[in-house]
């Protein structure tokens, strides 16, 4: 399993958490409570966690290709969500 984590600097993690896990969930499975979001994509898993300063994305695949695909799909579609408070998103390997 090929995995990497990534913690975003934010006082709105649970709101950017269910707003990416919403808009997922038009078209492939995803969901969000409590304070834990998960996203399957064909590709791989994001796992999400909401705190009080930062969202926590884990990304598992079963190849590095696969894992640099859900992150380059997570990382762009919340930078989009986040405009308005611009945040560094950087993966790390696990």
């Amino acid at each position: 399993m090929f995995t990497s984590v990534s913690h975003v600097a934010t006082d709105k993690a649970e709101r950017f958490m269910t707003q990416l896990c919403k808009h997922f969930a038009h078209k492939i499975p995803a969901s969000s409570e409590n304070g834990s979001g998960r996203i399957q994509f064909e590709a791989g898993t994001c796992l999400l966690e909401a705190g009080p300063e930062f969202l926590t994305l884990r990304v598992e695949a079963e190849s590095e290709d696969q894992r640099a695909i859900v992150e380059d799909v997570v990382k762009s579609h919340l930078e989009r969500f986040m405009w308005k408070e611009p945040a560094e998103i950087t993966w790390n390997k696990a």
